[in-house]
């Protein structure tokens, strides 16, 4: 639904990486690593504030639809607890990066947004933004 127009187009939609940008999980040190397997990883990691914030404003604010993009390998039913409480409207889950540049030429996604470089590289869109270059893109689109 786009703007509550019940008709049958679907608003713009977009994707945010859930693990290793928006959720971050301390892996960096040896005591990281130990107290990993100790405690479970999931428990020591950490949000994103200011990408969870946006996302809550557009959620809220916005016609746009907010989607969390995670790997299956990553989506544990710990990891489901943890974003239980974001701002999102569906997990989209994929196996590969490319799968994500499928959603975006079909229309399923119109932004996927990624601070990792290599990542978005093998996403290979245009529509595969930084977080930046989001804030930019918002930015335009309201003017």
């Amino acid at each position: 639904m786009k703007s509550g127009d019940l008709s049958n187009q679907a608003g713009f939609t977009i994707g945010f990486r859930c693990v290793d940008f928006l959720v971050k999980y301390k892996e960096s040190t040896f005591t990281d690593k130990v107290l990993n397997a100790f405690m479970g990883k999931t428990k020591r990691a950490e949000i994103d504030e200011s990408v969870r914030s946006f996302m809550e404003h557009l959620y809220r604010n916005t016609e746009y639809n907010v989607d969390l993009v995670i790997e299956k390998k990553d989506y544990t039913e710990e990891l489901k607890r943890l974003v239980d409480e974001m701002p999102f409207n569906r997990v989209v889950l994929v196996d590969k990066l490319s799968q994500i540049s499928t959603r975006l030429l079909v229309g399923d996604l119109t932004l996927y947004v990624d601070d990792d470089d290599y990542r978005r590289s093998l996403v290979n869109s245009q529509y595969a933004v930084s977080f930046a270059q989001l804030n930019d893109y918002i930015k335009r689109r309201a003017h």
